[in-house]
């Protein structure tokens, strides 16, 4: 058995130790932060990420989605989507995963609860790194066998990390999380069991200066008539002190269509007019010719 990997970086691409083998497991434990999309862990062919090699067992959890998907990537081309309609991991909650190999699939245990058994597709003996990436922090990554895994504490609990309204898309006395933090760095930051949500009359920190709101805090709509804004600042456009005025919708096509109808139907009339006069005048012309061709053949047997 091997020494477990302790707090690994994320994101994670690791050799798997020994040949991943049916009765090998791999055991991963760690917790989710507060503000989480999700996270992938791939039994890949190779250690390659861009392009990514070929993957034998893809378990991506989703938490806007709400389910664990899973897939498996050969060529190039990802296989048929499988994923259930619960969602076993949590955000800001610990959790176990254990990836099972069997001689025709993998079975995936999550939190000592069997989730699901994924059929191979990529035969178990092209399987050589585990790659973990996304919103996660990793405590433990153990290989082994069934008999002899032996039995880690669980990772203790996460913080939910909270943003207050004024200060949005920035953390409250934490560290830089361009990338995850470690497991340790989520434990030691563990605020005070059951301390209430800071404010700034709470004795939770009275030396901080972060904008925390207050219980009489009030927002006023831009609309307010009590808004005052500073000098030189642009005027919201629906406060009731702007010039915006929506641009009316004029009929100016509805015109337009009558307009044109109206010349099409005068086109109409002179041309049918036209037409009329152009039959008129070819009926009397061929009466006149006529006329004068009976009277000349009259003198012709008069003179005959």
């Amino acid at each position: 058995m091997e020494e477990p990997i302790r707090d690994p970086s994320i994101p994670y691409v690791g050799v798997i130790a020994g040949r991943f083998t049916p009765g090998k497991i791999i055991r991963i434990q760690g917790a989710v932060p507060g503000i989480a999309y999700r996270f992938d862990i791939n039994l890949q062919c190779g250690p390659e990420t861009r392009p990514r090699d070929d993957i034998a067992m893809h378990l991506s959890v989703r938490f806007l989605d709400g389910f664990i998907a899973m897939n498996s990537l050969q060529n190039g081309i990802w296989g048929e989507v499988v994923h259930g309609n619960t969602q076993p991991v949590k955000r800001a909650e610990q959790f176990e995963i254990l990836i099972m190999c069997d001689f025709n699939k993998y079975k995936i245990v999550i939190n000592d609860q069997l989730f699901y058994d994924f059929p191979q597709r990529i035969h178990y003996d092209s399987i050589s790194y585990l790659t973990i990436e996304g919103d996660v922090t990793i405590a433990n990554i153990t290989y082994g066998s069934q008999n002899s895994l032996p039995t880690l504490p669980r990772p203790g609990p996460v913080p939910v990390i909270r943003r207050p309204p004024d200060n949005d898309f920035e953390i409250v006395n934490g560290p830089d999380h361009s990338q995850p933090p470690s497991y340790s760095e989520v434990v030691h930051n563990l605020p005070p069991k059951g301390q209430p949500y800071p404010m700034k009359s709470s004795p939770y920190n009275p030396g901080m200066t972060a904008p925390y709101p207050t219980a009489s805090s009030s927002f006023p709509s831009p609309s307010a008539p009590n808004l005052t804004l500073p000098a030189g600042m642009p005027v919201p456009l629906n406060a009731a002190s702007s010039n915006f005025r929506p641009v009316q919708k004029t009929n100016t096509k509805k015109y337009c269509g009558y307009f044109w109808s109206v010349v099409i139907g005068i086109i109409i009339v002179v041309a049918v007019i036209v037409s009329k006069t152009k039959t008129t005048h070819t009926t009397k012309s061929s009466s006149h010719y006529d006329y004068y061709q009976n009277n000349n053949n009259r003198y012709t047997d008069n003179w005959r």
